[in-house]
């Protein structure tokens, strides 16, 4: 009897990351193939754009599992700016032919959130944090189940504390010191070479090039974060900054919840805040003093869907 095969995949607004298993009776699912490609943020794509983008990247996965036109038994698909159910049905109806006998899209929030409530003791509220490219927190309500939402507003409303965020904060911080004519600083030349840009104002038109420049802004941002460690004053205080800001949306959620920290359960997802850096020391040293009762890093969520997926009591 052929062992039963999971997809999983987390699409962010930067890079999508897709990951194949196999259910060996009750042993945990053997991962044998992944890849990896650019952005999936639905809300910005589109459903028919982003399943066009999933399919090649499935098909690498299966490649590098040894593969051939796979039939799977359980596909997951967690999705930046997945919040809408209609647009997650219309890719899940574009992904069902792909051999698969179930497929489910939600928002990568929703796979933390599903994270959360499986890390949490009963009766314990659940909340996940999600800073990635934007930033979003959902929280459930342990007795009510209802499920209460903060921030997620995308780039042009909010998304404070996330990747574009702090490539938008440090671009402004670099072109206020070209006008103020200053040199320009390290962080300022790590970004016109990632951009190949000649000038602080061709940053401006590199940004804009690319049809999405929320993105184009997210993907400098571990600039910042390097600029930072080698001790750029300007990139440090743009990190704690952002740190502040996640801090806030936690306190949103948890205020919405209505329980007391002691009850709650935080996971948190997304390459801003998963990464070693001043972000996460200062959102530890927050839920740490808010007496928050577990904080856990879901470092890589698709692993986790995996595990999701192959759980009875957890499944999405």
């Amino acid at each position: 009897m052929t062992s039963p095969l999971l997809l999983a995949i987390d699409g962010g607004g930067t890079t999508t990351d897709a990951c194949i298993a196999k259910l060996n009776g009750s042993k945990q699912p053997e991962v044998i193939g992944r890849a990896q490609g650019g952005p999936a943020n639905l809300n910005l794509l589109g459903a028919d754009e982003v399943v066009h983008h999933l399919k090649p990247i499935i098909e690498q996965a299966a490649a590098a599992a040894g593969l051939s036109n796979p039939q799977f038994d359980r596909m997951i698909v967690a999705l930046a700016g997945g919040g809408s159910s209609r647009q997650c049905e219309q890719v899940e109806k574009g992904l069902v032919a792909l051999n698969c006998d179930s497929v489910q899209v939600v928002s990568d929030a929703e796979l933390i959130l599903a994270i959360a409530e499986a890390l949490a003791p009963e009766d314990c509220a659940a909340v996940a944090i999600i800073v990635g490219t934007g930033s979003v927190a959902f929280g459930r309500d342990p007795k009510s189940l209802d499920l209460k939402r903060a921030g997620g507003w995308g780039p042009v409303i909010g998304d404070d504390g996330s990747g574009f965020w702090i490539g938008r904060a440090a671009l402004r911080s670099i072109l206020q010191s070209a006008d103020d004519q200053q040199p320009m600083s390290d962080m300022g030349k790590a970004f016109s070479d990632a951009l190949a840009a000649n000038t602080a104002r061709d940053l401006v038109t590199r940004v804009h090039q690319g049809g999405q420049p929320a993105t184009v802004l997210a993907s400098l941002a571990p600039l910042v974060i390097n600029a930072a460690e080698a001790g750029d004053a300007q990139a440090r205080q743009i990190l704690v900054e952002a740190a502040i800001c996640i801090g806030i949306l936690i306190g949103q959620i948890s205020e919405q919840l209505e329980q007391p920290p002691e009850n709650t359960v935080v996971a948190c997802g997304g390459s801003i805040i998963t990464k070693q850096t001043i972000i996460t020391e200062r959102v530890e040293e927050f839920v740490k003093t808010n007496g928050t009762r577990e904080l856990y890093f879901i470092e890589d969520p698709v692993t986790a869907a995996i595990q999701l997926a192959a759980s009875p009591r957890f499944g999405l």
